[in-house]
């Protein structure tokens, strides 16, 4: 077939939605023809992938929107991508045409950016269209909102409100319905798809997060060295600090624990703009031996650091698929996680500690008593992490995202072809 994938955000060099991207994008091209119409400002990095070797004949890539020298701070990186994307989207039906003229396109993909709240228009165009896989449906707990700075607090809530207004949008509602097929990352996508939907028909589940080979053996075959203190639990969490990551109820966690004996020094390998309220409230509760924060380190430092790790602690209460969480587990951590989300899917009872989202004293107290569980029990938490590797090594891989997609392209162009519609 020739496939045209709609991947705003594609590189090889970069994580999350690029990563994501540049997957689907190349191993696609093992079975099809692909043309990728991606931000301009990807450009550069796929032409070094092309000098690399990287790119086989058969993928193409077409740049539409923006270009940039170099991304924004992290503090505007999201609005900036926010209005990057539509700018993309409203270019995009304008690409898709051109290159349905010059040769027919068989099959469309829309696959990153991972968002439901703006409508891809390449629905009821004639060409079979599939959309995903989507996140973005889950919610903050309003309960835990007192958790979170002032500015994170009202970012929440306009969130609430927008979420509220988005469902109504006719356009959004029309290609839901009109797709051919739609991929929900996680339960709470998939029933807000469904219900605007009318019906789960077409509707299929996938994480979006996957490991190649060379992903799973940089991390998921490297032996954990010798734990450096065998008295002092090693827990590890990176990632944009955002308020809903959850890292507040983490140092109330481990401030209550510090009171029972725990002993931990807790890693905060990344920035964001919760950082600065982070830092404050660490202080605040004492923890300015056991809590570190730091700026994002390299791959090579940061994989180090994944392995020298006993815990992933980041009890994320909006989530879709983190892949920090994932290589987390890849290496061997075990998952603190709140039950909601992505992390709920991934995390199974036999690997981690999916901690149920009810009052803020009773998950906090919660995660201390999981804390000192393992404190106390470094068998157990040794047999936990190697559970956990195993469950990412078996159920997330490239191979078996890619086999699922095209058990739907085939769905769909079936059901195009029994309905007499042409798909060329």
């Amino acid at each position: 077939m020739r496939i045209l994938l709609s991947a705003a955000a594609c590189s090889p060099y970069l994580g999350s939605e690029c990563s994501i991207g540049w997957k689907v994008a190349r191993n696609l091209a093992e079975r099809h023809e692909v043309c990728v119409i991606t931000l301009r400002g990807f450009l550069p990095e796929l032409d070094r992938a092309r000098q690399e070797g990287l790119v086989p004949d058969n993928l193409s890539f077409h740049p539409v929107g923006r270009t940039w020298e170099k991304l924004p701070p992290a503090d505007i990186e999201k609005r900036y991508w926010w209005a990057a994307y539509k700018e993309y989207l409203k270019e995009l039906p304008a690409a898709v045409s051109k290159l349905h003229r010059e040769k027919p396109i068989d099959l469309i993909h829309h696959v990153t950016f991972a968002t439901w709240r703006l409508p891809v228009p390449l629905h009821g165009i004639g060409i079979p269209f599939v959309w995903g896989p989507v996140g973005g449906a889950e919610k903050f707990p309003p309960s835990l909102l007192g958790i979170l700075s002032p500015k994170a607090a009202i970012f929440e809530l306009v969130r609430y409100a927008g979420n509220a207004v988005g469902r109504l949008s006719p356009g959004l509602r029309a290609m839901i319905r009109q797709a051919d097929a739609i991929i929900a990352s996680n339960p709470d996508a998939f029933g807000l798809l469904e219900k605007i939907r009318g019906s789960s028909g077409g509707i299929h589940s996938l994480l979006v997060t996957s490991f190649t080979v060379k992903e799973r053996e940089a991390l998921g075959t490297a032996e954990k060295p010798s734990r450096r203190d065998p008295e002092v639990l090693q827990a590890f969490a990176s990632g944009a600090l955002e308020g809903r990551k959850g890292v507040s109820l983490a140092l109330e966690a481990i401030a209550l624990g510090k009171t029972k004996g725990l002993k931990i020094r807790y890693r905060v390998g990344s920035h964001g703009p919760e950082i600065h309220h982070l830092r404050e409230q660490a202080s605040r509760l004492g923890l300015d031996k056991e809590v570190v924060f730091g700026e994002p380190m390299p791959r090579d430092g940061y994989v180090r650091e994944l392995l020298e790790s006993d815990v992933y602690l980041l009890p994320s209460l909006r989530d879709n698929a983190p892949s920090t969480l994932m290589e987390a587990m890849l290496a061997g951590c075990v998952p603190l996680v709140a039950a909601c989300g992505g992390p709920d899917v991934i995390v199974s009872g036999e690997c981690g500690y999916r901690i149920p989202v009810s009052s803020r004293s009773t998950l906090v107290g919660t995660l201390a008593d999981a804390l000192l569980e393992l404190q106390g029990n470094p068998q157990r938490m040794r047999e936990m992490g190697m559970a956990a590797r195993t469950r990412i090594l078996e159920n997330y891989t490239i191979e078996s995202y890619m086999e699922t997609t095209e058990r739907i392209y085939a769905e769909v162009c079936g059901s195009r072809c029994e309905a007499g519609v042409s798909v060329a």
